[in-house]
C-alpha cells in the first residue's frame, strides 16, 4: 500500500552543518522487505538522511557526492517493536546508529550531511523515488538540533517529552487519532499530512471509532498510539465473506504485533 506521512522541509529538519540526532520507534509486519521508516531523500545522488530497512537489517543512509550506509549486522524479527536512532556530531562527522537506545554501529562520514529542500516521508522513500512503503507501526518520531547520549535516548524512548526540551526541534508523538494531520508538538509547527495511513488507537472502551473505519476503538487496541502503515484489510480469513470473523483476526494480527 502507498501510504504515508509528508513533513514539509524545512532547514530545522536536515542535518547539514549542525550535530544532529533523529529517534523514532516501529514495528514492521515484514522486516525481509525494503522499506523506509523514516527519510529525507531527494534523488539518487541527494540523500539528506535515513533510517531504513535493509536485508532485514537496520541501516542509516545519506549520500552526497558518494553514498554511505551505516548499518547494524544483526537479523531484526517482524511483529516486533524496535527504537531506531542515529546521531551525528557536525565536527568530526561521527554517526551513531542505536537500536533499543544501545550502540550498534558508528562510521566517520566521508562528508558533511547534504540539506535539500526535499520533505521529509515517514512511511517511505519519496523524492524522486515514491517507493520503499514501510508496511506495519510507526511512533514517537523526536528530531534534534543536537547529540543524543545513550541515555538520552533510553528516556526518550517512549515519548516522555514536553515538547520544549533544549534542542528539541521536532516532536510527532502520533497521539491524534483522527484526521488527516499530523502534529508537530514543539513550537516549531512542522506539521505533517497523512497520505492512505491510518491510525492505530488505544482501546479506551468508550467506542469511538477513533479511525473512521467502521469499528469501534476498543476493538483496535494495537498500541497506545501510532500510525498503521500498508495495513491488510478485507477478507482477511480468505472465506468470501467480508464479517466479524474477518474484524477479529485483523485485530488479532495487529495486537500480536
Amino acid at each position: 500500500m502507498d501510504d504515508y506521512v509528508e513533513v514539509p522541509d524545512h532547514d530545522q529538519l536536515s542535518g547539514g552543518g549542525k550535530d544532529f540526532s533523529v529517534q523514532v520507534k516501529f514495528n514492521s509486519n515484514d522486516i525481509s522487505k525494503r522499506q523506509d521508516i523514516v527519510s529525507k531523500f531527494l534523488s539518487p545522488s541527494w540523500k539528506d538522511w535515513g533510517l531504513l530497512l535493509m536485508e532485514s537489517k537496520i541501516s542509516f543512509g545519506f549520500e552526497y557526492q558518494v553514498n554511505e550506509v551505516v548499518q547494524y549486522s544483526e537479523i531484526l524479527q517482524s511483529n516486533q517493536d524496535y527504537s531506531v536512532a542515529f546521531t551525528y556530531e557536525y565536527q568530526s562527522r561521527q554517526l551513531i546508529l542505536y537500536l533499543n537506545s544501545e550502540q550498534v554501529a558508528s562510521k566517520i562520514l566521508n562528508n558533511d550531511l547534504p540539506n535539500s529542500n526535499e520533505p521529509v516521508s515517514i512511511g517511505r522513500q519519496g523524492g524522486s523515488y515514491n517507493d520503499k512503503y514501510f508496511n506495519g507501526v510507526i511512533d514517537d518520531l523526536v528530531i534534534w538540533e543536537r547529540v543524543l547520549s545513550s541515555d538520552d535516548l533510553e528516556a526518550y524512548m517512549d515519548g516522555d517529552l514536553t515538547g520544549q526540551e533544549d534542542g528539541l526541534v521536532g516532536y510527532w508523538d502520533f497521539n491524534e487519532g483522527t484526521g488527516s494531520s499530523l502534529t508537530d508538538q514543539t513550537i516549531n509547527g512542522h506539521h505533517g499530512t497523512i497520505y492512505g495511513a491510518t491510525w492505530a488507537c488505544d482501546g479506551s472502551g468508550d467506542g469511538t471509532d477513533c479511525n473512521n473505519d467502521g469499528i469501534p476503538d476498543d476493538c483496535e487496541e494495537v498500541y497506545d498510539e501510532g500510525i498503521l502503515i500498508g495495513a491488510q484489510s478485507g477478507d482477511i480469513n480468505g472465506d468470501g465473506n467480508l464479517n466479524i470473523l474477518d474484524m477479529i483476526i485483523y485485530v488479532e494480527v495487529i495486537i500480536n504485533q
